[in-house]
């Protein structure tokens, strides 16, 4: 390579819009012993859904509200996102109940710029018809 014949490249930073798309994301994992604490030997939970609950109704409704699954590492993520307040739900599985968040949702308040995480669900595996 000759010095003289690269040439520089001048690139101009794009200010984002006002509602460019933010995140909410983290984990879902099982509870085992319901102490409300990620034991180290608890174990992330992969395929799990979530939805954004649009109607605010308490339920999951796959074909009209935003859902996404668990990762194998039990991560999920939504995303392209605008400033707004969200509902996040996980949809119910047989015998487990949601630990934590402890009304069983989280409520969120995206601000602008705003990029939120630790909006983990626990999970508890119960037996029989003890729901607590």
């Amino acid at each position: 390579w000759n010095i003289e014949t690269l040439q520089v490249q001048n690139f101009t930073l794009i200010k984002r819009p006002e509602t460019y798309a933010w995140n909410i994301s983290w984990y879902v994992y099982d509870d085992a012993n319901e102490n409300w604490i990620q034991d180290e030997w608890e174990k992330y939970m992969a395929w799990w859904k979530l939805c954004i609950d649009t109607n605010n109704n308490d339920d999951c409704e796959e074909s009209t509200e935003p859902f996404i699954t668990t990762n194998n590492d039990g991560y999920y993520e939504f995303d392209s996102l605008e400033t707004w307040t969200y509902k996040i739900l996980e949809i119910s599985h047989q015998n487990w109940r949601v630990t934590n968040p402890i009304d069983g949702y989280y409520n969120v308040n995206l601000q602008n710029g705003q990029v939120l995480t630790n909006q983990d669900f626990w999970n508890f595996k119960y037996k029989g018809n003890n729901k607590k």
